[in-house]
């Protein structure tokens, strides 16, 4: 059984439509099954 890796995914802007939050969430939706994606925000 593999193990799921947990990863930080941080933020670096406090706006609602910043082009990094975005991307921060497009990655999480793709990412393999044995990755599991937080969204760190710095706010």
């Amino acid at each position: 059984m593999d193990k799921i890796r947990d990863v930080a995914v941080i933020i670096g802007s406090l706006r609602k439509d910043s082009i990094n939050r975005k991307t921060a969430h497009a990655l999480a939706e793709v990412a393999p099954a044995g990755l599991r994606l937080s969204i760190v925000k710095i706010g």
